[in-house]
């Protein structure tokens, strides 16, 4: 198991590092290896790297793919939590309603611009958050009605019913605030871009 663990580390730690070296300006694995290892532990850095290559890799790609990184592991793993529970290898968190619950939470303050300042770039997450698990109690309440045994096919089923109901009140708002769909359907769909190291520390407590 522990060798496992550590192909899977150093297979992991490798692919991140390669990720970082790919885009419109190419870099080469070598120079990114020596630019973190320079960053983390100091090590001299080579006189064939400038400052720009060293911006360009710390300061937006490493950022980036760690983002990724870290995203696709908690989906991964929210995925195989739902699956679990459900006892069904279709399950997802669309399957009930988070991720509709989550979009629909995010639109509502996107189209009103509310800012609560305590929270600042936590505001969105912590709004989806919610309206995601809203969605979920409000699901399973619903089939504990339906059915008292609460199967695995009647939760699925409440699940999708809540999820595109959401879904419709979501398209619904983003048609009465046109203007807002762009920033909408953006979020939805998740983006990479312009994100940085305190965007990694706002991802974990969800993480």
């Amino acid at each position: 198991m522990a060798k496992k663990i550590t192909i899977a580390a150093a297979a992991a730690l490798i692919t991140l590092a390669a990720a970082a070296c790919l885009g419109s300006s190419s870099v080469h694995l070598r120079d990114t290896v020596s630019i973190i290892a320079h960053k983390l532990f100091s090590s001299p850095l080579p006189e064939t790297i400038g400052s720009h290559t060293v911006a360009i890799i710390w300061s937006i790609r490493i950022p980036r793919v760690l983002m990724a990184f870290l995203v696709g592991g908690a989906l991964s793993v929210s995925g195989a939590v739902v699956q679990s529970v459900l006892r069904n290898p279709l399950a997802s968190p669309y399957t009930l309603g988070v991720s509709s619950g989550a979009a629909l939470g995010a639109g509502i303050i996107i189209i009103t611009g509310l800012t609560v300042p305590f929270l600042g770039m936590y505001l969105l997450p912590f709004t989806g958050l919610i309206f995601g698990i809203v969605i979920v109690v409000a699901a399973i309440a619903f089939a504990s009605r339906v059915d008292r045994t609460l199967s695995t096919n009647t939760i699925i089923l409440s699940g999708l019913v809540f999820s595109l109901f959401v879904g419709a009140m979501l398209t619904l708002l983003a048609r009465l605030n046109r203007e807002s769909i762009e920033r909408i359907a953006l979020w939805h769909l998740g983006t990479f871009a312009s994100r940085g190291f305190s965007h990694i520390g706002g991802i974990l407590p969800f993480l």
